[in-house]
């Protein structure tokens, strides 16, 4: 496993632990999605459904780690994939420490 891939690994547990989030950017579901200020690359986001939590890349959508329920993980990769712009913008605000703008969630 990638070094930095494994500190990610690291940081959901110790996230997931603790419930310690960062700003919530959109919540559809039940499944919510959040991001980190100042996070490590490649940019990503968090999502999170009950107690399963994976990290999106942005770029393609595809999951760096964890997992989540079938239903849960296809919503959030659908999502992911028609919000890039939207997460793009808030990954540049949110390395800035700006705040994050909210994200339509599906419909």
């Amino acid at each position: 496993m990638d070094f930095a891939i494994d500190l990610v690994a690291q940081r959901v547990h110790v996230a997931r632990r603790s419930r310690a989030i960062g700003p919530g950017v959109s919540e559809c579901y039940g499944v919510g999605g959040y991001m980190y200020w100042k996070d490590h690359l490649p940019p990503h986001s968090h999502a999170m459904y009950g107690e399963d939590e994976v990290l999106i890349r942005i770029d393609d959508a595809t999951v760096l780690v964890g997992s989540l329920p079938r239903t849960a993980a296809r919503l959030v990769k659908e999502w992911a994939e028609l919000c890039r712009p939207e997460l793009l913008s808030n990954w540049d605000r949110a390395q800035t420490s700006m705040p994050l703008v909210p994200i339509k969630p599906l419909r």
